[in-house]
């Protein structure tokens, strides 16, 4: 596998951001691309530290984008920067445009653990013309319910302002809202795999939003066993997700 360590000039954040991606070097066509995101006080790195993905996107034949999306929860931020609008148009085209990926939506995903749970989640609700599937580890599946909280106040000002418990609910940015929205629209239904563990202490909202999406008529699956919100979790979990995107991949003509 070929890593690489990259940083562009993003127009939409306004600055030198980095990325890194990583390329089976055997494959120079159509590779297809898994965007693979962190948690909230992760970067691009995290997965490449903690997890052997290298062995992993190799023996699928896929490669793996990597962005740094700071503590945005990958949202496009009120006062801050676009970080969802940058993610899932403006780098993933860069990268389309000088590596060997992907165009296909069909063989395109998304999939993160805690903040990147919601993260891939929300983004591939938010664009199912353009991720064909997402895996959400230990995800914050009910956006709101996290930030009602109360214990994260200057992250909910910054993406969504002051008003930001009245805003969420409706908005872009909530996954239930997106659910029920992407019914009602001529577009195709992303596959979704969901994960938790019992240990978790976002359980309950994996429940909730397990629930709720289950007979909603999309290709779901969802697993919870033993397992605490850490690396030992999201590592044993990644595997079924790439094999979930496979499978996606292989009965939707992406393979």
């Amino acid at each position: 596998m070929a890593i690489f360590r990259c940083t562009f000039r993003s127009k939409l954040l306004g600055a030198r951001v980095p990325f890194n991606l990583i390329l089976p070097e055997d494959c120079w066509e159509d590779v297809p691309l898994v965007v693979l995101l962190h948690g909230l006080s992760g970067n691009q790195d995290d997965w490449m530290v903690n997890c052997p993905l290298d062995k992993l996107m190799g023996e699928r034949k896929m490669a793996a984008l990597l962005p740094d999306g700071q503590k945005s929860w990958f949202c496009d931020m009120k006062y801050g920067s676009p970080y969802a609008t940058y993610i899932a148009e403006e780098l993933i085209d860069y990268v389309r445009s000088i590596f060997p990926v992907t165009k296909a939506r069909e063989k395109t995903f998304a999939a993160g653990l805690s903040m990147a749970g919601y993260g891939a989640l929300k983004l591939t609700l938010r664009w199912p013309e353009r991720f064909a599937a997402c895996g959400a580890l230990s995800g914050a599946a009910d956006i709101y319910a996290r930030f009602a909280l109360g214990d994260r106040h200057d992250q909910g000002v910054a993406i969504w302002g002051e008003d930001y418990l009245s805003v969420i609910p409706g908005s872009q940015d909530d996954t239930y809202h997106l659910t029920r929205k992407l019914e009602t629209e001529n577009k195709p239904k992303p596959w979704i795999y969901q994960a938790c563990g019992l240990e978790d202490k976002r359980l309950g909202e994996n429940h909730m939003f397990r629930d709720f999406i289950r007979d909603r008529g999309y290709v779901y699956e969802y697993y919870e066993g033993p397992g605490r919100h850490n690396w030992d979790f999201w590592n044993q979990q990644i595997v079924p997700v790439l094999d979930f995107f496979v499978r996606c991949m292989e009965e939707n003509g992406g393979r």
